[in-house]
């Protein structure tokens, strides 16, 4: 059955493929949710905290699925020194898309990407929040995000969703090179394709 909703990863070429992130072992997660509490004078997201919450939540084989062994089981949160780098796209809202990568100096890891900038996600980051120097390492996640402000407190609830139809597209529109995968466009439309990729058909009805 097509689903209305799911997490895309994307590949340093530019392919946008299924990220089959779980909660557990058979139940598909499709929602990330943590609170982090600020002080009344700095109502503002610490983005490495938040990083450091989601590193609890994500594991290896999310952004490296052919992984095998031990470390593919492993929570990013286990391993020394690594967080979720959280980079917003240009010229697209955070409630639309927004991208999730590893940010490491595990030798583990490292080694996974070979020390290669992912170009295909350096090519949507905001320069003007990030500025140029901002590398992503390895494949990312695309996520929406949203948040909310509990009342009358200063805990912020931060909620990570899996993308939508209308998301992929608008990522696809506006940069050119990305290109949806079979694995991905069977989520949303429950097709085979023959040759591995697919530019995004229209939105299902």
């Amino acid at each position: 059955m097509p689903s209305p909703v799911a997490w895309a990863r994307l590949e340093e070429d530019g392919c946008l493929t299924f990220a089959g992130i779980r909660s557990g072992k058979l139940s598909v997660r499709h929602k990330i949710k943590f609170s982090l509490t600020s002080s009344d004078s700095a109502r503002f997201t610490d983005l490495g905290e938040a990083g450091n919450q989601l590193a609890e939540m994500l594991h290896v084989r999310d952004f490296y699925p052919q992984v095998q062994g031990s470390l593919r089981q492993k929570k990013l949160s286990e391993l020394s020194d690594t967080s979720v780098l959280i980079t917003q796209i240009a010229g697209i809202d955070p409630s639309m898309a927004i991208m999730l990568s590893i940010k490491t100096r595990s030798s583990e890891l490292q080694q996974l990407n070979a020390g290669r900038g992912n170009q295909a996600a350096a090519r949507l980051v905001e320069r003007t929040k990030h500025g140029e120097r901002w590398t992503l390492y390895g494949p990312a996640l695309i996520a929406k995000y949203h948040s909310r402000l509990e009342k009358s407190t200063t805990t912020m609830w931060h909620e990570y969703y899996a993308s939508c139809w209308d998301s992929l597209q608008t990522l696809c529109g506006k940069f050119r090179g990305l290109r949806i995968h079979d694995d991905l466009m069977e989520r949303f439309r429950g097709i085979h394709g023959t040759n591995g990729h697919h530019q995004p058909p229209e939105p299902p009805t």
